[in-house]
Parts: structure tokens; sequence; C-alpha cells
């Protein structure tokens, strides 16, 4: 993370004045936040809504920071540097060069929008205003997605899989924008505005509907996470709570029967609209796939160049799929370096939230969730590739955004609205 994202102490700080509403910047986030979740209808080479408005958001902003002669923070640049070089080490192996450079293209792409964004959220917007704008937008999303996949509201247009997909391409790329969203009402609820908790439910609501494994992992690994990092004074607290469920986990698994055992099998046999239904066929459909990436990584330790995995038909699964895991995908197509790279922006950004605790009192989203915004995306991206995602490195910027604003607001480098928010 930016070096100026990092703190040695990590007591809360007492609370400053917000940055001022502005209403051009507010209607250009609106703008962002409609145009992310809108993934079905693509154009070519897989452009979505968003890149027009990206496209004018960059030569617009660009040309106001020319003109006034802003730097811009880099964020994750080194991280994001080791991806570049792991993928152009893996161009050396690759059977279709051409679509490595595509890929490449848009690595840049995204990374000069998530710096450009970052930016503009920590000197133009109010950081709870772009959160709360992602949440409903979420919600209205998730509502009609539950509604058409319960009650067939809509001919079906948001369940293209019989599944909640939104107004995404499948429903565990919903799932994943809708976990963020959670999180995200969690940190504005608890940083001072109590009545967005009434989206969570919501939010939930859509993520099952979507019968994503996945997002149901992740949202409780996080959820585990984000408690986890609440403070304690007590480690006699911590502790007891360590043992209670290690002791849990034992009970469990002391008691482990056949019977227990085919519940769960008959539980993750069933249907895809059933919560932790379709495991086993999940599984059935990677592991091939995971089989095929031992083998290219024993064949190409340093890769084959982006998106080059099984472009040829996979040995074991003579399939032409990623191997849904954005780990193994960042492995066996960019290296180790570019799977160090990917793994090094996650902890940059949990590094950059964690020296956060020293000025959370200038922070309007609580930090705490945010770390959970971090885990979704982490523990989603064993099951699906996320890279790519715009709503991630959205979910990115916001994160890296929070903690930079929050800095600035306490060196008094940004202006401070009148109202002092109330401490969480």
């Amino acid at each position: 993370m930016n070096a100026s994202l990092t703190a040695r102490h990590h007591a809360a700080a007492m609370p400053v004045k917000p940055s001022p509403i502005r209403p051009a910047a507010t209607i250009a986030v609106i703008l962002m936040m409609m145009a992310a979740p809108i993934v079905h209808w693509q154009g070519p080479v897989h452009t979505t809504v968003m890149d027009p408005v990206i496209i004018l958001f960059l030569g617009a902003y660009w040309a106001r920071m020319i003109a006034q002669r802003d730097s811009l923070p880099l964020p994750l640049l080194g991280a994001f540097w080791a991806i570049i070089a792991g993928s152009l080490i893996g161009l050396i192996w690759s059977t279709d060069a051409s679509i490595s450079i595509l890929v490449l293209a848009q690595d840049v792409y995204l990374y000069l929008w998530f710096i450009t964004t970052v930016h503009f959220f920590a000197y133009r917007s109010r950081m709870d205003v772009v959160a709360i704008i992602y949440i409903v937008v979420a919600c209205i999303i998730a509502l009609m997605g539950v509604a058409d996949e319960y009650v067939g509201a809509f001919g079906g247009l948001f369940t293209a899989t019989h599944r909640a997909t939104g107004t995404f391409e499948n429903p565990n790329m919903f799932g994943n924008y809708l976990n963020i969203g959670l999180f995200l009402a969690w940190a504005v609820g608890k940083g001072g505005k109590p009545v967005m908790y009434l989206a969570i439910p919501i939010l939930l609501f859509g993520i099952i509907a979507t019968g994503s494994n996945g997002a149901l992992l992740s949202i409780m690994v996080a959820t585990a996470a984000v408690v986890a990092a609440y403070p304690s004074r007590k480690w006699a607290e911590r502790i007891g709570i360590l043992l209670v469920g290690a002791a849990l986990g034992i009970a469990i698994i002391g008691n482990w029967n056949e019977r227990w055992t085919d519940a769960a099998l008959s539980r993750m046999s069933q249907g895809r609209s059933a919560v932790g239904g379709a495991a086993v066929e999940s599984a059935e459909d990677r592991i091939p796939l995971w089989l095929d990436a031992v083998e290219s990584f024993k064949n190409y330790p340093l890769g084959v160049g982006p998106a080059n995995f099984n472009r040829l038909g996979g040995p074991i699964s003579r399939d032409y799929h990623g191997p849904h895991n954005e780990y193994i995908g960042m492995l066996v197509e960019r290296g180790p370096l570019g799977l160090a790279g990917w793994v090094g922006m996650l902890v940059c950004l949990a590094l950059g939230v964690h020296a956060a605790r020293s000025v959370s009192g200038a922070m309007p989203l609580a930090v705490e969730p945010l770390y959970g915004v971090i885990a979704v995306i982490a523990v989603h991206a064993g099951t699906m590739e996320v890279f790519h995602f715009r709503h991630v490195w959205m979910g990115f910027a916001v994160v890296a955004a929070s903690v930079f604003q929050a800095e600035l607001l306490k060196r008094g480098a940004i202006p401070s609205a009148p109202a002092v928010r109330k401490a969480a």
C-alpha cells in the first residue's frame, strides 16, 4: 500500500470533520456505481457499459489534474508490477501471444482507472456517500434478482441460469458484488449511519438467491474476520472464544457418523437453488481443471501467459475453461511472480486497513468491516477468477481511498464540512 497509508500506532483517534459533499463529484460517483454492475450485456472484446464511463472519467479527470498539476498516488504499484512482470515472462511460452497482450492492456487499463478513482474518491468525494451509493444500487439489483428468481417478476431477465444473476453474467459474480455491498453497509452503519444496517438483510437475501456456494463461504469467512478484528482489551476473552470454537469443532468431529455424512452429501448433491447445493457437482467440474493446472505448472513453471491456460484443451479435462480459481490461474498463467503480486495486493490492502486504526476517527466508514470487503474477494477468488471484474477493482478503490482520505482529513490536507461525525 502507499507509504502514506502506514502508521505505527493503532489506537483510535478522536473524530474529525468529514469532507464536504460536492454535487458534481456525487453525480460522477452515481454514474460509475450504476454502470459497474451492468455486465450481462457486453460489446466487442468483453467491453461493458462501464467502459465508456471509465474512459470519459479518465479523460476528464486527468485533464483537471494536469491543469492543476496534481500528483497521483500509486497504491499497490509494486504488487501490480509483479503481476505484469510474471505475465511478460509467461509470454515466452504462450500459445497465443496476441490474446495475452490484449489481456495485459486490460490489466494496465484497470490499474489506471483504480489509481485515478482512489484519488477522485479521496480528494473530491465523501467515502460514506460513495459507499451508500454502491449499497443502494446493489440493493435495487438484489431485489430485482430475488423477485425474478422466486416469482418470475421480470420473465427470467435477471435469472439467466435459473439462479439469480442480476445484471451480471453468472450468479457467482453477482454474489461477489452483493457481498462487497453487504460489508460496506456494515462499515457505513457502524461508522455512524445505523439506518444502513437495513440493507444487510436485503443483500443477504440476494446472495442466497444466487445459490453461489462460493459467495456463502466467503461471507462466513469474512464475517469471522470482521468479528476477530474488533478491538478487545481482554486477551482472555479472545482465547476463551478460540477455545469454545475448538471445543465445538472437536465435538462435531467426535460425533461425526454415517448419518451425518449421508445428510451432508445429500445437501451438497441437491440442486443449485438449495443452500450448499451442487457442491459435489462444482467439485467434479473444477478438479479436472485443477489437475490440468498441475500438469501445466510442471511443464511451464514460469507460466504460459495471460489467457493461455488450456488454450488448446486441457490434457485431463479436455476443456478450454480457466481453472475457476484466481490463485491457480495466476500461478499457471503468470507464474510465481504473478501469484505473489495478486496475494501482495490483498495483503497490502489489509495492512492499509490495519494501519488506518490510528486515524479511524477521521473515517466515515468503520475500519473493521473493511477487512470483510477484502476477505470476501480473497475467499471467493478461490472459486472463480476475479482479477478483471470491474466491481472488484471498485471495492479495492473504496478500501484504499477510505484509508487515504482519513489521513488527508487528519492532516488537514483537504477541506472539512461544518458538521462533525459522531463517534461510532
